[in-house]
């Protein structure tokens, strides 16, 4: 079967079987998906757990659900950053900001600071960034923070 046909065999399929379907397709993408090793390191650093080999992570289940949130952590990136260029020291250390604010708003949740939590949580940046930065991200105003962290290309 070519991709064509699984395309149009779509249409005849119930409810549950393109819900299983569409499992099955965000397992198999998640593979060939990279590991942000920047932000993977930050992660140890900003909640001092002893490091795990990358590799070893990105093969777990915990690793898999980490690509997937990582993509939600990446759009958001995009959004905040917009049309501006930051070096990439900024966008290093812009992860490392929103890391930290994840981190923080855990511990305020009374949640336990692990991996696992931290993992089960990257998706919820863009919650967590409005609670902080009310009326940012609608004002245009995420440059302000990139200025704070060090500018941007365009910056003389």
């Amino acid at each position: 079967m070519n991709a064509i046909e699984i395309i149009g065999a779509l249409g005849a399929l119930p409810l549950n079987d393109l819900r299983a379907v569409q499992v099955a397709l965000d397992k198999e993408l998640l593979k060939y998906s990279s590991l942000d090793k920047d932000l993977y390191f930050l992660l140890f650093e900003v909640t001092g757990a002893p490091p795990i080999k990358a590799d070893k992570f990105a093969r777990s289940e915990l690793g898999v659900q980490w690509r997937r949130n990582q993509l939600v952590f990446d759009q958001f990136m995009a959004k905040l950053v917009g049309n501006t260029k930051p070096r990439q020291v900024v966008i290093k250390a812009l992860k490392k900001f929103l890391l930290e604010m994840l981190v923080d708003d855990i511990k305020l949740k009374g949640l336990p600071l692990s991996m696992r939590v931290v993992v089960q949580n990257l998706n919820r940046i863009e919650t967590t960034f409005r609670r902080n930065f009310p009326g940012y991200l609608e004002s245009g105003l995420g440059n302000l923070i990139i200025k704070r962290l060090g500018g941007n290309r365009n910056d003389k």
